[in-house]
C-alpha cells in the first residue's frame, strides 16, 4: 500500500480542516496515510487507521506579525524535520494544504525531499494578501515555492486563474479540485437542534481575518434598518477583538452575534 502524508497546520475547526476531515475516511481505503500537524488542536474525528505526527505544537490563532516572525525564524528547522518525518516513513506522495505548510513542503523539496508533492491552494492569494509586509513577505513565498510542486490543485477556477496569472504558476499542472462534501453526514447534522434563540437571517462562516472581511458584512448590517437583517458570524481568529467593537461601535448587538466555534455549522445553515 502507498505512503500519503497529508500535512497542514492544523485539525482545528477551519474549512481546510473539515475537508481533509471528510477526505481521510477514503484516503485510508487506499493509502496508508501519516496526518503531519504542526498543532495539537483537533477539533474533527480521525479515522483510528491514521497515524498522527506533530512536529510543532504552536497556536493556530496567533497573530499576523507572529506569523510573519516564526515564517522566518522556525521555517528552515521546520522543514528539515518535516524531511526527516517523510524520508523515515517513506512516503510516496504529499498532500500539503495551507500556506505555513505549503512553504516547508517546497522548503523540504529544496533539501531533497523527492516524494511526489501535491499542493492544495484554497485561497485567492492576490485578494487575501494585502500589501503590507506580512503580505509581500507570502507573495513572494508562494510565487517563487509553489513551483517546486508537482501538481497544484485549486478549489475554485477563480483561485486557478490567480495562481496562474498573477502567480506564474503552470497552467499544466494547476488544476481545479473542488471541496469534497459528505452529504449523508450534512443530512444527519443539520437537523441537530440549536442551543440558543438566536436564529440569524444571515450566517457566515470562516476564521476571523481580512481574508473573510466580515467587518464588511458588519457594516452592510449596521446600514439596514430592518430589524429582520440579522447576522451570525462562526468562526475563531486574530480579529475577533476588533470584529465585537466594530459591531459596539455600529450599536448591533442585538442583531450581529460573534457565535464562536461549532463543529456542526450545518444546523446553522438550515436556521439561516
Amino acid at each position: 500500500m502507498k505512503k500519503l502524508a497529508v500535512f497542514l497546520y492544523s485539525m482545528g475547526p477551519g474549512g481546510a480542516e473539515r475537508n481533509v476531515a471528510n477526505l481521510l475516511p477514503f484516503l485510508v481505503k487506499h493509502y496508508e496515510v501519516h496526518l503531519i500537524l504542526m498543532s495539537k488542536v483537533i477539533a474533527y474525528e480521525i479515522p483510528s487507521e491514521v497515524q498522527i505526527h506533530f512536529i510543532e505544537n504552536s497556536d493556530p490563532y496567533e497573530s499576523g506579525l507572529k506569523k510573519l516572525a516564526r515564517l522566518f525564524l522556525a521555517m528552515p528547522m521546520l522543514a528539515f524535520k518535516y524531511k526527516n518525518l517523510c524520508q523515515s516513513l517513506n512516503i510516496d506522495t504529499q498532500f500539503v494544504l495551507m500556506n505555513r505548510p505549503c512553504y516547508i513542503a517546497a522548503i523540504a523539496r529544496i533539501l531533497g525531499l523527492r516524494a511526489r508533492l501535491v499542493i492544495s491552494e484554497r485561497s485567492c492569494p492576490s485578494i487575501l494578501y494585502k500589501d503590507d509586509l506580512s503580505g509581500r513577505v507570502n507573495k513572494f513565498l508562494l510565487t517563487h515555492l509553489y513551483k517546486k510542486a508537482d501538481l497544484i490543485l485549486a478549489n475554485a477556477a477563480g483561485n486557478k486563474e490567480d495562481l496562474v496569472r498573477n502567480f506564474g504558476m503552470s497552467e499544466a499542472k494547476t488544476k481545479v479540485l473542488y471541496n469534497a462534501l459528505d452529504l449523508k453526514t450534512i443530512n444527519l447534522l443539520k437537523d441537530e437542534p440549536l442551543e440558543s434563540d438566536f436564529k440569524p437571517f444571515f450566517i457566515n462562516i470562516g476564521r476571523l481575518d481580512s481574508g473573510k472581511n466580515q467587518a464588511m458584512l458588519i457594516k452592510i448590517i449596521a446600514s439596514i434598518s430592518d430589524p429582520r437583517a440579522t447576522l451570525g458570524i462562526l468562526g475563531k481568529g486574530p480579529l475577533k477583538d476588533e470584529l465585537q467593537n466594530l459591531i459596539d461601535k455600529f450599536g448591533v448587538g442585538d442583531r450581529v452575534k460573534l457565535l464562536g466555534t461549532d463543529k456542526n455549522p450545518f444546523r446553522h445553515i438550515k436556521n439561516a
